[in-house]
């Protein structure tokens, strides 16, 4: 069976989101709009250009944005397989961190074996995500720079080398170089 890509519209289905105070983005026609609590702010630069969801950690401690991935928005297997092997997979995510400049678009990827924390950790992250998914089994790792990357649909996605931690801030584990994500229980 093939999992559709899911759009904008199809957030709600798939994940679930929480923040406990007003907080700003800018519309698709470049205006300043204030997004009431508990709704997700899709951000726009000033040209009207998407820049994915924006996640922020609020003025209050508690009033950023919280968003899970549903268990149902993941194949069944990655989620509840029973052999370590059968939930490895490999995330992959367009990121803008929070400061940077439209031009400083991230693509990368992740390899793990618990898909759900993996994509919470991700979506943790002050910034615009832009676009995030998973797909069973890990991508081949290419390139001799330290650091490789994957290939999927066309694109070349960087082997992330370092995240801080995950939604609950515990450090996730790479390997003894520090570069090259491992692939642990718990991410």
């Amino acid at each position: 069976m093939t999992i559709p890509d899911l759009s904008q519209n199809d957030f709600t289905g798939a994940f679930t989101f929480a923040r406990s105070e007003a907080a700003t983005y800018v519309d698709a026609a470049g205006a300043e709009q204030l997004a009431p609590a508990g709704t997700p702010r899709f951000d726009h630069d000033d040209a009207g250009m998407p820049l994915g969801l924006l996640v922020g950690p609020g003025s209050d401690i508690g009033g950023g944005d919280r968003i899970t991935v549903l268990a149902g928005a993941l194949p069944d297997a990655l989620v509840n397989g029973t052999v370590a092997a059968d939930r490895a997979a490999t995330v992959f995510h367009v990121f803008l961190p929070a400061g940077a400049p439209s031009t400083a678009i991230e693509r990368r990827a992740w390899y793990t074996r618990n898909v759900r924390a993996m994509i919470d950790a991700l979506l943790a992250q002050a910034g615009h995500h832009l676009a995030i998914g998973a797909i069973a089994g890990l991508r081949v790792r290419a390139g001799d720079d330290g650091g490789g990357f994957v290939r999927f649909r066309g694109q070349v996605w960087q082997l992330a080398p370092a995240l801080a931690g995950d939604a609950a801030g515990t450090p996730l584990a790479f390997d003894a170089a520090g570069t090259v994500p491992l692939i642990t229980g718990n991410a």
